[in-house]
């Protein structure tokens, strides 16, 4: 399905999409040039434009994404915008997270105010933000882990040729 617009609002298991008979694909995709969803939910959304409040994605491909009370699993986009919502994954070129929750999140620049993300790899962070997992500590534990492998590595091999020596 591809058209313009998509609005979904105010869910009870009923969709209503401006000028279309059905709004998913039979693979449950929602394609169009601008999509906006209240107090609904979608699988998976491919447009330019996404505005998300009080819903949830599972999956949401767009240029410019805005999320606000809201839930997604995986969102790729150029620019995105969080506010008091949580995302699974977020790979973008800019984020502003106000207020947000993220697992994961791989970005250019990052506008963070008074948020959470578990592992942030980012050329450019501003603002205050709560990481388990920045992409400094990213490079130290990654260089340490290839040191431990290799170590371990290298004494399983020792070990197996003094072992076929007996």
């Amino acid at each position: 399905m591809n058209s313009d617009s998509f609005h979904q609002h105010g869910t009870n298991g009923h969709t209503t999409p401006d000028h279309l008979h059905s709004p998913y694909d039979p693979d449950g995709t929602v394609n169009a040039d601008k999509v906006e969803i209240s107090q609904g939910s979608v699988q998976h959304v491919h447009a330019s434009e996404v505005r998300i409040n009080q819903s949830g994605a599972q999956r949401i491909e767009a240029d410019d994404v805005v999320i606000t009370q809201s839930g997604a699993g995986l969102i790729t986009a150029s620019t995105v915008r969080v506010k008091e919502s949580g995302a699974g994954l977020i790979l973008a070129e800019r984020t502003e997270l106000k207020e947000t929750s993220v697992g994961f999140m791989l970005c250019d620049q990052a506008q963070v105010h008074n948020s959470r993300v578990a592992v942030l790899i980012a050329g450019e962070v501003q603002g205050d933000v709560q990481t388990l997992i920045d992409a400094k500590s990213a490079l130290v534990l990654g260089a340490a882990a290839g040191v431990l492998f290799s170590l371990f590595g290298w004494l399983l091999g020792r070990n197996h040729t003094s072992d076929s020596n007996s």
